[in-house]
């Protein structure tokens, strides 16, 4: 099997959406990545690319859910993920 790993270095576009499944908790991010750059007719370029990411909740109960994304993220932090 292949796949890609990246790096998500952005901004929460809006508050995170918390659930539960079956006992877990489970985070729902959305991260706007901006990119500024000159193109070749020399125009400043904006693009703002938008990453869905999801977080699990580790067993037990007491992880990166509960007790950093739940208490700590809102709309407009920096996130790295």
């Amino acid at each position: 099997m292949n796949f890609a790993q990246i790096t998500v270095s952005g901004n929460l576009g809006s508050d995170p959406e918390i659930r539960d499944v079956n006992g877990t908790k489970v985070a729902n991010l959305s991260v706007a990545v901006n990119e500024s750059y000159t193109n070749k007719s020399g125009e400043n370029v904006e693009k703002t690319h938008w990453y869905r990411l999801e977080a699990w909740e580790s067993s037990g109960g007491k992880g990166l859910v509960s007790n950093v994304i739940e208490p700590y993220a809102k709309q407009g932090t920096t996130v790295f993920a």
